[in-house]
């Protein structure tokens, strides 16, 4: 593919000087470009301001759109003073197309090479000239002007300038890197810039209006690149260049204005050295660049700030693994590439993160014709999330796919330190292996520093500072009520990030945390084991505090901030298992049963938590509090056989000890589990002995769930009357203790009740409030049930449509939080709502619903299962026996996410 770029000279001026002529002379301009490139052949793909991205399939065509164009753009009569001038440059090369787009190296490198022609000139790549040959236009020729540094800093592109008679030929020198009107030395790269477009726009308006802007960042992360892209936009021809100064090499402190005169190359005379650079700098206007500056930090700030205070037209743009720290200073910390997101499966969507981007070019110059596919899709994407976005990581992850597959690699990931090892022979032994990366930031930290951050990588995720100063006890390398300036201190350094929210937290990378961890382990096993029990003893109490509170007023704050330290809990319950801290590690599993059944964390709880009560001793209250919390975890992931048997032994305990309060809580258990396997008639039995039990312990909380299941079994048995009191002492129980959950759980099921009656207003009046109080504290499986009723009270209303983008959403909360009877009822709802539009969809995921409830022995509720019921026969008579039977087995094949995107496409049509 041949790719036009187009632009038109000094545009921006003649906007400010003549808008109204200008609004006139662009509408013809575009007419006239448009007309051109189009009747040779050419796609216009994109238009930015006033320049044109145009495609064409061969570079013959090219040429003649190109040549076109300026013949059209010349034969016109612009209105003085207004007279267009159009530059044009031509590069050949792969694209890759999405949504009628074009993106790659090659797009980039064409937008490069259009920037250094004039007005009136067309600039011709050395791809484009050799895809050419000899078939040119009759009476066109190319001129070659060389090699030249483009902007985007790759190797030196050979340009041609394509000329005919009738057309302007003599022009100034290409305004590339090498030309004498744009000063600088900024060196050269052999492979491409990434991404990071956002960052280099950011960072360039930065500069301009700040006389001091300093990169920060961790090591790899991409602060040089970054630095010397900026550097290259900023050159215009004004002014005395851009200058970069390489500070990695020098280790005295009393050279860095030696440093940065070598690399102006000044001679600063007889007077003293920062002197003299002050008075050879007054008069200038340039960029100065000082890269890598940690090391001789505050010389550096010493240095520049003399110069910034002296030189007002001298601007510095410095990357440093921490700020300067002087007056004026605007920090801008560079990020990780962006990575693609776990869930995510499209292998078209992954190649677009620009981690993805940076990992496949790089791997294309160890392995020719690499491509991110629906086969290693999955794996890159892995590989750019473990090495947390850094480029340097996945350079040299990259490099590792001359031997091994990108599958493989992602399984050695635990190894990194020695597998990421082989950069550049040429490049600073620093950033030759990752290990050599992060030693060089480890090695400028002070003791405090090093303790503080190898501590830290005892959690899992984010922290915050409570539990930082409760791993680093009084009498460690540093007392606990110094930690907030250590962390301050590893924040600059960009070893640490924080997360600034109602509760601030920080985070290491994964690199950086996993290279910690190497250093906290050579303390030996006892230290580490010491640290580990700290970090137990924390999260427990944590969790213990939290407890009765997620079943209060307070239910936001508390499900947030346990939330928020997810992983931590795990680790803990990992911790407790692993150092046979079993009482300490049932009592946090126990604490945490309402926030991972609410937040839907079961899944990730369940394991350790089962771990645990199967060293715990039988007879002991701790067990058996710690079974019952197990049982109600295992029932919110559907695991409902094992649910029974963890929850048998606990009601016999609790009976035999006669702990009422126990008994009432397993029982609350029990009965949820019996309403989805056996039925409401089982599940009213058991609720009946619960409430009892719960009055008899004075358990509100308890007594009130009791009300809820009671309710459920009166109104299967018609007594609508004794449900609706049930109900309403259940709603009045939840709002004594501020409850908003359990308020939202009944009036969503008082609503369910009325709509199984028939009454659709009174339904909805209980579902509008319990969807409001779902969507406010987060609650997914309370959510999406809601969603589905009303979805059904949309069905009762005739309004298919709305019911259909309900049930949709249902669908797409259950995939994604990976509740199997949402998932069934979900797909029942969208049958329903497709019988009267698209019958062949409505079988298709009725059929995925029939199989779902089969492999996982689900029990719909009564209205659900009516409306399941009542779909077959429907779809039967519709389709005939044999293509129902064949769209139906099509449903049970097809994965969940291809079946929502069925329906999402249909929601559309």
């Amino acid at each position: 593919m041949t790719l036009l770029f187009t632009d038109i000279e000094g545009s921006t001026r003649l906007w400010e000087d003549h808008p109204a002529l200008m609004r006139d002379a662009l509408a013809r301009h575009d007419d006239l470009l448009r007309s051109a490139v189009e009747g040779a052949g050419g796609f216009v793909f994109k238009t930015v301001g006033d320049a044109f991205c145009v495609a064409f399939s061969t570079a013959r065509a090219a040429v003649a759109g190109a040549l076109a164009a300026q013949r059209a753009l010349a034969a016109e009569r612009w209105r003085d003073p207004v007279a267009l001038r159009v530059r044009m440059g031509l590069h050949s090369g792969e694209c890759v197309e999405r949504d009628g787009d074009y993106f790659g190296p090659t797009v980039n490198r064409a937008a490069r090479l259009e920037a250094i022609a004039h007005g009136e000139q067309i600039v011709v790549s050395a791809p484009t000239r050799w895809l050419l040959g000899d078939a040119l236009p009759e009476g066109a020729r190319l001129r070659d002007l060389g090699e030249h540094r483009l902007k985007d800093l790759g190797l030196p592109e050979r340009v041609f300038q394509l000329e005919v008679d009738d057309l302007r030929r003599a022009f100034p020198a290409l305004r590339s890197l090498d030309s004498p009107a744009l000063p600088n030395n900024l060196p050269g790269y052999s492979a491409s810039f990434v991404g990071r477009g956002d960052e280099v726009d950011a960072v360039r308006e930065l500069v301009r209006e700040a006389q001091l802007v300093t990169l920060t960042g961790p090591g790899g992360a991409g602060k040089t690149r970054l630095a010397v892209q900026v550097g290259a936009e900023l050159l215009d021809g004004s002014g005395d260049g851009v200058w970069i100064v390489d500070l990695a090499p020098v280790t005295d402190d009393t050279m860095v204005p030696t440093a940065i005169a070598d690399a102006l190359g000044m001679h600063t005379g007889g007077t003293g050295l920062i002197d003299g650079l002050v008075t050879a700098l007054a008069d200038r206007r340039l960029l100065l660049v000082l890269d890598n500056c940690e090391h001789l930090i505050d010389a550096v700030a010493a240095s520049a700030d003399r110069v910034l205070r002296s030189c007002a037209e001298v601007h510095v743009l410095a990357t440093s693994r921490e700020p300067l720290g002087i007056t004026g200073e605007v920090v801008f910390r560079v990020p990780s590439l962006r990575v693609p997101d776990a869930v995510e499966e499209d292998p078209n969507v992954i190649a677009q993160f620009e981690s993805v981007r940076l990992f496949a070019e790089r791997a294309r110059l160890h392995e020719p014709g690499f491509t991110v596919d629906a086969a290693n899709g999955a794996a890159v994407a892995a590989v750019c999330r473990r090495l947390d976005g850094i480029p340097l990581a996945l350079e040299l992850a990259a490099a590792r796919l001359r031997s091994m597959s990108p599958e493989e690699l992602l399984g050695r990931l635990d190894q990194r330190f020695r597998l990421l090892t082989g950069g550049s022979r040429t490049a600073m032994a620093r950033q030759q292996t990752l290990r050599a990366t992060i030693d060089w930031s480890f090695e400028l930290l002070d003791g405090r520093e090093r303790a503080v951050l190898t501590r830290a990588s005892v959690f899992a995720g984010s922290w915050d500072l409570p539990a930082a100063e409760a791993v680093t006890p009084d009498g460690a390398e540093i007392d606990a009520i110094d930690v907030l300036d250590v962390l301050t201190g590893l924040v600059d350094k960009s070893l640490v990030n924080v997360e600034t929210g109602p509760v601030t937290r920080y985070r290491m990378l994964e690199t950086i945390r996993e290279y910690a961890a190497e250093k906290l382990a050579a303390n030996g096993a006892d230290a580490n084991a010491s640290l580990r029990r700290l970090y137990l003893a924390h999260y427990r109490s944590m969790a213990e505090l939290a407890a009765p509170r997620v079943r209060t007023s307070e239910q936001r704050l508390w499900l947030n901030r346990l939330e928020a330290d997810h992983d931590n809990l795990r680790a803990a319950l990992v911790a407790a298992w692993e150092l046979d801290e079993i009482d300490a590690g049932l009592r946090l599993g126990t604490a945490l049963d309402w926030y991972a059944f609410l937040r839907m964390r079961c899944r990730d709880l369940v394991e350790p938590l089962a771990a645990l009560v199967g060293c715990g001793a039988d007879d002991q209250q701790t067990t058996a509090d710690a079974r019952a919390a197990l049982a109600f975890m295992q029932l919110g992931i559907d695991e409902y056989t094992r649910a029974r048997a963890t929850l048998e032994p606990t009601l016999a305990h609790f009976r035999r000890t006669g702990d009422r309060r126990g008994l009432a809580n397993a029982l609350f258990i029990s009965a949820w589990l019996s309403f989805f396997t056996d039925g409401n008639a089982s599940a009213e039995q058991i609720a009946t002995e619960g409430l009892a039990a719960a009055q008899a312990a004075r358990d509100a909380d308890t007594e009130a769930r009791m009300h809820g299941i009671v309710a459920i079994g009166l109104a299967a048995r018609s007594d609508l009357a004794g449900a609706r009191r049930h109900y309403a002492a259940e709603l009045a129980g939840y709002l004594e203790m501020g409850d908003r959950m359990a308020e939202g759980m009944s009036r969503n099921n008082l609503g369910d009740m009325e709509l199984v009656a028939g009454n659709v207003d009174a339904a909805d009046a209980g579902f509008e409030p319990a969807e409001r109080i779902a969507r406010e504290l987060d609650i997914p499986e309370l959510l999406g049930t809601v969603i589905l009723n009303r979805a059904n009270v949309d069905g009762r209303r005739g309004d298919d449509a709305s019911a259909l983008a309900r049930t949709v959403e249902a669908l797409s909360l259950a995939h994604r939080h990976g509740i199997s009877r949402l998932t069934a009822s979900a797909l029942v709802g969208c049958a329903r709502a497709l019988l009267r539009t698209d019958v062949e969809l409505a079988t298709t995921m009725h059929g995925a619903a029939v199989r779902l409830l089969a492999e996982r022995a689900l029990q719909l509720q009564p209205l659900e299962a009516h409306l399941h019921e009542g779909n077959e026969p429907r779809l039967r008579a519709a389709l005939g026996d044999d293509a129902y039977e064949q769209l139906c087995a099509k449903g049970g094949e097809l994965p969940l996410r291809d079946l929502i995107a069925m329906a999402r496409t249909r929601l559309t049509a």
